[in-house]
């Protein structure tokens, strides 16, 4: 089937599913990703500010008992949810693109590697060669037929492609972030920096993807704050200058650093440092924690309890002496 095409004024003519999807990709900040982030960002103040007891509007005990349990596990549902829509968006741009034969850097085509290696491929079918390269020629043409793109070997730069393969990674990645971050007390941006890296992102678009990621989960806290009435001027201005100055010098020194050094790989040992140095303070603070709570005599560490869910923990722990 033949591709209408645009007259290109810096060369010849492009197709116009090729345009189109040029076009797209040039868009920094497309429409339905801001539509979705805000509404979980929206969602999340919500779902917080339900749950609160400033305003306690939902509460365990009494008659809503069932629907504040209920309410408790939707962000399964809503964050889920927007978790699919977001990858049938990527899922159809890159069928488009696929459709359309876009290149993508680090990779190559299908149908090109494949007439590249027509005879390795039949080679390899035909049981020839030593176990490990045949499967390795036939693992790549599951790829070329799979996805219609090889992945290049040692590639100074790899883009993201939208396969169901990587869809299934973003889930996964977000999951461990996530459980990570609920166990152990830290930011899920310090665990999602090494993931993104790990799934094929480059070192600075990881680091700025949980800059922005930050932002607006530091916006939804700020926005409980203030309507719990608990937001204090003066914190907040300091904050504000601090993280301004500091974000300011981090981020044009790192720049600095890697233009000078040519190695992305710098911002991998930052954050590698960084988690380290948290990993060592919660051991530290974790067991000096647990240690006075030994020495109280009155804290059983092996008896699985459910006290926590019960209404007298909830008066006692927010309206009573804080355990």
């Amino acid at each position: 089937m033949a591709h209408h095409t645009l007259l290109d004024a810096h060369g010849p003519p492009q197709p116009v599913e090729i345009n189109a999807a040029t076009e797209e990709s040039n868009v920094q900040f497309p429409r339905w990703a801001y539509a979705i982030i805000i509404s979980m960002t929206l969602y999340t103040v919500l779902y917080a500010s339900m749950k609160s007891p400033s305003f306690k509007l939902l509460w365990p005990c009494g008659d809503l008992t069932a629907v504040y349990w209920i309410w408790y596990f939707t962000p399964v549902l809503f964050l889920g949810g927007a978790m699919l829509a977001v990858a049938r968006i990527l899922k159809k741009s890159y069928e488009t693109k696929r459709a359309a034969g876009w290149e993508y850097t680090g990779y190559t085509k299908a149908e090109e590697w494949l007439l590249e290696n027509d005879e390795k491929v039949k080679a390899a079918e035909g049981g020839e060669g030593d176990d490990e390269e045949r499967e390795a020629i036939l693992a790549k043409k599951k790829e070329a037929e799979e996805t219609g793109y090889v992945k290049l070997e040692d590639a100074p730069y790899y883009d993201m492609v939208w396969t169901n393969a990587n869809l299934w990674k973003f889930p996964k990645t977000a999951l461990l972030a996530g459980l990570a971050a609920g166990l152990l007390g830290i930011g899920g941006g310090m665990v999602l920096g090494p993931l993104f890296i790990e799934i094929g992102m480059q070192p600075t678009v990881a680091k700025s993807s949980c800059a922005f990621m930050i932002l607006w989960t530091g916006l939804s806290g700020v926005i409980q704050y203030w309507m719990a009435d608990k937001l204090g001027w003066q914190l907040a201005l300091y904050f504000i200058m601090v993280g301004y100055c500091s974000g300011q010098i981090g981020q044009r020194g790192l720049k600095q650093v890697i233009k000078a050094t040519g190695r992305e790989s710098i911002v991998i040992l930052l954050l590698g440092g960084i988690i380290g140095l948290a990993c060592i303070s919660m051991v530290v603070t974790g067991s000096i924690s647990i240690d006075q709570k030994a020495q109280c005599g009155d804290y059983d560490f092996w008896t699985p309890s459910v006290e926590e869910f019960g209404c007298k923990y909830f008066e006692d722990y927010y309206y009573g002496h804080r355990r």
